[in-house]
């Protein structure tokens, strides 16, 4: 289905979202950081990338502005268990596609990320990227 990118710095969690994102189909790779992660997207093409905000070396925030002065168009979610309005603001004025506050529903971000995907599919039909049909 989907490739997807984790970056998290919690073992617990990237292994917990790659098995989920696995059994339903989708394909993962993870990176225990921002840095980590922007080796892994200068190696492969994402259809969307779930990040931490709070991580060493590289944050989810600078890790965002990363990927978008990049112009890459992937969406991106935000997930944190140090959910802020500030933060939340950043992200959403960055081009997150959504930022999810620890404890989340596993349903609900399977929904999240059913809607970034499908988002992300339209920004490459409608810009006419590789890999659309624009």
């Amino acid at each position: 289905m989907a490739k997807i990118l984790i970056v998290d710095d919690d073992l617990g969690l990237r292994s917990m979202l790659r098995i989920l994102l696995n059994t339903n189909g989708h394909e993962t790779l993870i990176a225990e950081d921002g840095q980590e992660a922007l080796e892994l997207i200068k190696q492969y093409t994402f259809d969307l990338m779930i990040t931490d905000l709070r991580m060493p070396h590289m944050d989810g925030l600078s890790l965002l502005r990363a990927v978008k002065a990049l112009a890459l168009s992937m969406p991106v979610i935000l997930i944190t268990a140090y959910s802020s309005r500030e933060a939340a603001a950043e992200a959403v004025e960055l081009g997150a596609f959504a930022y999810v506050a620890k404890p989340f529903e596993i349903n609900a971000l399977m929904d999240t990320i059913g809607h970034a995907l499908d988002a992300g599919k339209n920004i490459t039909r409608t810009t006419g990227l590789p890999g659309g049909n624009g």
